[in-house]
């Protein structure tokens, strides 16, 4: 493919020793090789920085800075970027050979869209198993279903986003878990959406992930459902259905971990109900 943009991927890490070297190898790997790679280490005490070093790409750029979440880190990267196009990839995933090239070839063959999508694979890190595989089914503009949590569009942080001249781009910082579909729904308006068929992200769950804080993420929700319901005029039917798809969410969260789902039902909703 001759179309050969500059893609800019943003990496926070926060004590990834043990596996940013295979993420920083996926991105050496791909196919479509015009790419800077911004990590952001985000006050790591276990030697992730150490490991980032190790590699002499001119194309890698590390930042360190103070511990302060994720949101923070993508926002620091998202001052620095100087690509056409960016995306995101998490310390623990993959990207697969082709996960460039292939959202680039949309972007091309579609001028008017913003953001490419495409397939991703779940997988347990510590066994290796494959969890499932998830695909986006929609095209168009994804402003209506990021505001129904549609996983029709939004799986996780796996958008490649067209840069815009005087746009600008930034996470909640105060949001620890639902950070990324707030990011992407305060961009989408008026924006088109849409997809590859191919395997874009391997994206790995951990034992230890981050969505094992409970509290966190019923707190990110909340954010969530506030920032909707002060930015968005949904109906009354609309925004019933939101909460109910909240508390859906944290049901099945705590029974997939044994844990008992009235808890869930009852913290979800005092927190939707302040």
């Amino acid at each position: 493919m001759t179309f050969a943009p500059l893609v800019s991927i943003i990496m926070p890490a926060y004590n990834a020793v043990h596996y940013i070297a295979d993420a920083i190898k996926s991105v050496l790997q791909q196919s479509h090789q015009n790419w800077e790679l911004i990590i952001v280490n985000d006050g790591s005490t276990d030697g992730t920085e150490d490991v980032v070093n190790r590699f002499s790409d001119n194309r890698i750029n590390i930042i360190t800075h103070q511990h302060s979440g994720v949101s923070k880190s993508r926002n620091v990267a998202l001052n620095k970027i100087r690509g056409d196009y960016f995306c995101f990839l998490d310390a623990d995933d993959i990207l697969p050979f082709n996960s460039l090239s292939s959202r680039l070839r949309v972007f091309h063959e579609k001028r008017n869209v913003s953001f490419v999508d495409g397939v991703v694979l779940i997988k347990q890190m510590e066994t290796n198993e494959t969890i499932k595989e998830v695909a986006p089914i929609y095209r168009g503009n994804p402003l209506n279903e990021l505001l129904k949590l549609s996983e029709k569009c939004f799986v996780g942080n796996t958008w490649m986003i067209r840069r815009e001249p005087y746009s600008t781009y930034n996470f909640n910082e105060d949001m620890k878990h639902c950070e990324d579909i707030c990011f992407y729904i305060s961009i989408a308006k008026d924006k088109i959406y849409d997809h590859t068929t191919d395997r874009i992200l391997t994206y790995r769950k951990r034992f230890d992930s981050v969505m094992t804080d409970y509290s966190g993420l019923e707190e990110g929700y909340y954010r969530l459902y506030q920032y909707i319901h002060n930015n968005y005029n949904l109906s009354i039917p609309k925004e019933l259905l939101l909460k109910m798809k909240i508390m859906r969410i944290m049901f099945l969260t705590y029974l997939m971990d044994g844990r008992n789902p009235r808890c869930a039902i009852k913290s979800s909703y005092q927190y939707l109900t302040m």
